[in-house]
C-alpha cells in the first residue's frame, strides 16, 4: 500500500485517522511537534496518552517536528 504522511498525527483526529489508515495496510509517518498534549498530567490523561502511543499509533513510525520549521520539515520528509 501506500506511505502517507500525518501532521499533527499524534492529536485526537490524527491518531484514529492513523490507526484507521494503518488498519486498511498503509505505513504511517506521524510527525507532530506536540507528541504529549495531555495537561495536566493526571491518572485520566496520562491513561488517554498511554491509549494514543500504544494501541492507536504503535505500529506507525513518529517523528517530532513542526510545520512551521521549513527545514526541518524537509529534512524529515527526505527520510
Amino acid at each position: 500500500m501506500s506511505k502517507i504522511f500525518i501532521a499533527g498525527g499524534a492529536g485526537f483526529i490524527g491518531s484514529h485517522l492513523a490507526k484507521n489508515l494503518l488498519d486498511l495496510g498503509h505505513e504511517v509517518i506521524v510527525y507532530d511537534f506536540n507528541i504529549q498534549y495531555f495537561y495536566p498530567m493526571n491518572k485520566t490523561n496520562i491513561k488517554n496518552m498511554n491509549h494514543r502511543h500504544e494501541v492507536l499509533l504503535k505500529d506507525s513510525t513518529i517523528i517530532r517536528g513542526s510545520v512551521l520549521d521549513a527545514n526541518d520539515l524537509r529534512r524529515n520528509l527526505m527520510k
